[in-house]
């Protein structure tokens, strides 16, 4: 961000502080200026572009894509666990996605998480792959089918400009998901 807009958030910090002491002294606006420049140097103010983007409907569509993948793999967990335990194919599963930004891969990871039946263990430092324990680890390409479209409504949903530009220059699918590990 400009140093203009950051000199206005940090003036904003300084008001709060001020206004939360009751007085504007010396001191009050000194101590505030420190407390700012503290918390911008913790938090950094995003670019625009970089800042995520709440769009409704597609947050809608997420939401009930969410909610597919919930009522399927809660069933599909019942049948598993019910069913002869030999079925049961647990594993680790390598995913890889197509790149997006911190955001939206926390996104697409917790909502893994949720679902039954699978775990994100890892996420790749460049936010290109995640690591899955499966329950039934027997289709790894269809895991990734899953997540890639969550990705994607994710992206649509919440994404950043450079998400949905990445996405949109995306032609081809990253490569294949692979088992790591069945244990």
């Amino acid at each position: 961000m400009r140093l203009g807009g950051r000199l206005g958030v940090a003036a904003w910090l300084v008001a709060v502080w001020v206004l939360l002491w009751g007085q504007p002294t010396v001191a009050n606006v000194a101590s505030g200026i420190v407390a700012a420049g503290f918390v911008l140097y913790l938090y950094p103010v995003r670019r625009p572009d970089a800042v995520p983007t709440v769009r409704p409907l597609a947050m809608v569509r997420l939401a009930a894509f969410a909610s597919w993948v919930l009522i399927r793999s809660t069933s599909q967990v019942a049948v598993l666990v019910l069913g002869p335990k030999s079925r049961i194919r647990r594993g680790l599963v390598f995913v890889p996605l197509r790149g997006c930004s911190a955001d939206v891969v926390l996104l697409v990871a917790n909502t893994v998480s949720l679902s039954p039946g699978t775990l994100t263990v890892d996420v790749s430092d460049d936010n290109s792959a995640l690591l899955v324990h499966a329950l039934d680890a027997g289709d790894p390409p269809s895991l990734q089918r899953d997540m890639l479209r969550l990705e994607s409504l994710a992206i649509a949903a919440l994404g950043t400009r450079e998400d949905r530009i990445r996405l949109a220059a995306t032609e081809k699918a990253p490569s294949p998901a692979r088992l790591i590990e069945r244990f």
